[in-house]
């Protein structure tokens, strides 16, 4: 098989900047559309990133989306994305009302 952690998160995935093409498909893999093999990207997947395909194209939508919320930083310099470690969703976030709950036991 491969190096890759089988059953890694995109977040898990993605803590370091990361090249726009592996970074699709360290999503592909977290979808489930590719398998963790590094050496299918190397080969039979290749086109799939570095041509006009559509899989390809959904996937770097996929990636863009991610990035104008927040979920993703992308250097537009680099053409690389990363993991926003500051990222919060609005279920990790107490509300008001939470706050003022405590833990009752």
């Amino acid at each position: 098989m491969s190096n890759l952690a089988v059953l890694a998160t995109l977040k898990e995935s993605l803590v370091e900047w990361t090249d726009i093409d592996w970074a699709g498909f360290q999503l592909a893999i977290c979808l489930g559309l590719m398998p963790p093999d590094d050496n299918l990207f190397r080969t039979k997947a290749k086109h799939v990133f570095w041509t006009n395909n559509p899989v390809g194209d959904a996937l770097y939508q996929m990636m863009r989306e991610l990035a104008g919320v927040g979920i993703l930083e992308y250097d537009e310099e680099e053409m690389r994305y990363r993991w926003n470690p500051v990222f919060k969703g609005s279920w990790e976030i107490a509300t008001p009302a939470e706050v003022g709950q405590g833990t009752k036991e």
